[in-house]
């Protein structure tokens, strides 16, 4: 679980922050005692990514209109 240097959206921002803090590999540990592959963190970043993401310069330029 490397920490992501561009972040896409909100859901990036929690799970870096809890890799940092070792909230993220507290929670695959617990997983897989459970049984589980792992926590579904990644899973659930991209769900919150969806809902929350961050404006890229890419999406701004597509937006705009022409000033012709």
């Amino acid at each position: 679980m490397a920490i992501q240097k561009e972040e896409r959206g909100f859901g990036d921002t929690l799970l870096n922050f809890n890799k940092k803090i070792g909230v993220a590999k507290l929670a695959n540990s617990i997983a897989k005692l459970a049984g589980y592959e792992d926590c579904g963190c990644e899973d659930r970043a991209e769900v919150v990514n969806q809902w929350f993401p961050y404006k890229t310069e890419d999406k701004k330029d597509q937006n705009e209109e022409p000033n012709e």
